[in-house]
């Protein structure tokens, strides 16, 4: 009980550190190698849906550029 309570936090910590990773801009690649995945696929499948927030956060960095700061 305690080895799987452990196990579980273990790759509650991998899913933590992928997801701030990727967000952060650590290529895919890469961040496929950090846990072992056998694709770039595998670790897409499991982290996508981190991307469409990237993508809205970059959006807004390159409208503040340009128009200045929401009010």
């Amino acid at each position: 009980m305690l080895r799987e309570h452990r196990r579980r936090r273990k790759e509650a910590r991998l899913r933590t550190y992928l997801t701030l990773a990727l967000h952060a801009g650590m290529h895919p690649v890469v961040l496929a190698e950090r846990p072992g995945h056998s694709s770039v696929a595998t670790t897409m499948d499991l982290y996508a849906h981190v991307i469409p927030a990237i993508s809205r956060d970059r959006a807004d960095i390159v409208a503040n550029t340009l128009f200045g700061p929401r009010p």
